[in-house]
């Protein structure tokens, strides 16, 4: 394993148990410290999917799903982008040029 890897993974087990031991948060933040409630977030998400129609909810099947939003909307992804723009480059993952890439996370 290198050590972005190791990382990756001593970044992700630290994230899980705070947000084991941390309760999402229910007072507004986003002026002092930039942070968003799950409320904020889902109606950010919504006037952004309303908006821009590149834009969409998706929902999550699997052990990312987060009890404190909707489970139809638990991440925002962005469709229709030339992967070469999404990238930053033109070697993202041997898709370049005009292609276009659909780029669904969460699992």
């Amino acid at each position: 394993m290198d050590v972005s890897g190791l990382r990756h993974r001593i970044h992700e087990a630290y994230k899980s148990t705070a947000e084991m031991l941390l309760s999402a948060r229910s007072a507004t933040a986003f002026a002092e410290k930039g942070v968003l409630t799950p409320d904020e977030f889902v109606a950010a998400g919504d006037n952004l999917v309303a908006k821009c129609p590149t834009w969409a909810w998706e929902g999550s099947r699997c052990s990312r799903r987060r009890s404190f939003l909707p489970p139809d909307k638990q991440y925002l992804i962005h469709t229709q982008c030339p992967l070469s723009q999404a990238s930053g480059s033109n070697g993202g993952g041997g898709i370049a040029g005009d292609r276009w890439q659909r780029d669904i996370g969460g699992c």
